[in-house]
């Protein structure tokens, strides 16, 4: 909550009395980045840029309720089938990372369903 006080003002704009932000090609108020955007609205309603309604509507507490490292996700699992296409130009370092940390052994190759790839560098 803090960083987003100290770091409110970013890369928005104000439309029709309310936050707004680039997605893509277009303008979207759905986007939400957090603390920022609540701070930021707090600082536009001072400056009486955006509307009371937007601000109440803005204004939340995130309760952080769960958190969890995509790297132990394997770990519960009996069988990991797929994962990735570069096992055999790894380093020696990482099969064995993928051998202690994982207990994944047994590697194939199997051939691409496309044939082989023309594509040159």
């Amino acid at each position: 909550m803090v960083a987003g006080a100290l770091n409110y003002k970013h890369d928005y704009f104000i439309i029709e009395k309310r936050i707004a932000y680039k997605d893509n090609d277009s303008i979207s108020y759905k986007i939400n980045y957090g603390y920022k955007t609540v701070f930021a609205y707090l600082h536009e309603y001072q400056q009486k840029r955006v509307s009371k309604a937007y601000l109440d509507e803005a204004l939340q507490i995130t309760l952080m309720i769960a958190e969890f490292s995509y790297a132990a996700l394997p770990n519960f699992f009996c069988n990991i089938l797929g994962l990735t296409g570069t096992l055999e130009v790894l380093p020696q370092y990482k099969k064995r990372q993928l051998s202690e940390r994982y207990k994944i052994n047994d590697l194939y190759a199997i051939p691409s369903a496309f044939g082989t790839n023309k594509k040159r560098i």
